[in-house]
């Protein structure tokens, strides 16, 4: 049991309605803004940090063009990153990689965690209706390679 429900039970508010309600007024998240950031490039360059309330955040979401290749994509990650680079290397066939802010140790903050299903056993809105049930906020996106027939999702 939560210190949240034991607090509620307690209180003298033994049923479920009731500590629904509190879990409710816990969990609230209006106002509140959600942080991310937008990488500009795949190599992780380039970056523009965002910082929304989770409205602001659906509508952006929402209003992306469709791309017509998987690499016009936006790449977002629910994260906020520092200015430490990997170090630049030399591939061996003339080219160079690294120098990218988007590692592991140059993550400054998680501020939500994104998932992806491929398999095709849930549809989009059974998947809204799962997490709705274990109180979780989420917004589920169909990603690049979706169809009608295999609704792919990132959430």
């Amino acid at each position: 049991m939560t210190d949240l429900e034991r607090n509620a039970l307690a209180g003298g508010k033994a049923n479920e309605n009731s500590i629904e309600n509190d879990l409710q007024k816990h969990y609230n998240t209006s106002g509140q803004k959600i942080t991310y950031t937008i990488w500009l490039n795949k190599s992780g360059t380039k970056k523009a940090d965002k910082c929304e309330s989770w409205p602001e955040f659906c509508q952006w979401l929402q209003d992306l063009p469709p791309a017509i290749v998987k690499d016009d994509c936006k790449l977002i990650k629910l994260a906020r990153f520092g200015d430490m680079r990997t170090p630049l290397r030399d591939n061996g066939d003339g080219t160079k990689s690294g120098n990218s802010l988007r590692h592991n140790d140059n993550v400054l903050e998680v501020t939500g965690i994104e998932g992806d299903y491929d398999n095709g056993e849930m549809t989009p809105e059974q998947a809204v209706e799962l997490l709705e049930r274990h109180k979780l906020k989420a917004i589920i996106a169909p990603i690049f390679s979706a169809t009608p027939d295999a609704p792919q999702r990132a959430g």
